[in-house]
C-alpha cells in the first residue's frame, strides 16, 4: 500500500497531525493550503473546515503571515517583544506545546442540537459510486 492509500486511510485527527508535520517541517519554504491538502488526503474546502474544527483557527492564522509586519505583529503578541529584541540576553519568551488535534472527535466542544418538524419538501439528488484508486488518483500529489 502507498503513502497516499494510507493517508486515505487515516482518521481526521491523524490527517490533520499529518499536515501539521509538513507544515512545520516546510516553514522554511512558500506552502500553498492546495499541497497541504493533498499531503491530507482531501480537497481544499474540506481541510479549511477540518482544520478550523480541529484547532479552532484557520491554517493561516496559525501558520501562514501575509508579510514580515504580520509576523512581526504575531510575534509580539504572543512573547510581547519584537522579534529583534529577542535575542538580547535576559528576556525571556513564551513556549508552547506543538499543536495536536483531540484523541477522537468527542473531546470537542459540545455540539447542541435539536430536532424539529418542517413542511414537506421535495429533495433531488444525484449518486455515484466511486472507485478507492479514483478517489487517490484525484488527491495524487504528482
Amino acid at each position: 500500500m502507498t503513502a497516499q492509500e494510507k493517508a486515505c486511510l487515516m482518521t481526521w485527527s491523524q490527517r490533520m497531525n499529518w499536515a501539521i508535520e509538513y507544515i512545520e517541517s516546510n516553514l522554511d519554504s512558500d506552502l500553498t493550503i492546495e499541497e497541504i491538502a493533498k499531503v491530507a488526503c482531501c480537497s481544499k474546502y474540506h481541510f479549511h473546515r477540518m482544520f478550523f474544527a480541529t484547532f479552532k483557527v484557520t491554517c493561516t492564522d496559525k501558520f501562514g503571515y501575509k508579510s514580515p509586519n504580520a509576523f512581526t505583529r504575531a510575534y509580539r503578541d504572543i512573547h510581547g517583544i519584537n522579534p529583534s529584541n529577542a535575542r538580547i540576553e535576559g528576556n525571556s519568551l513564551s513556549s508552547y506545546k506543538r499543536v495536536c488535534p483531540p484523541e477522537d472527535n468527542k473531546a470537542g466542544e459540545c455540539m447542541n442540537y435539536k430536532i424539529i418538524k418542517v413542511p414537506e419538501f421535495n429533495l433531488i439528488g444525484k449518486s455515484k459510486n466511486f472507485e478507492f484508486k479514483s478517489l487517490l488518483k484525484a488527491y495524487s500529489t504528482k
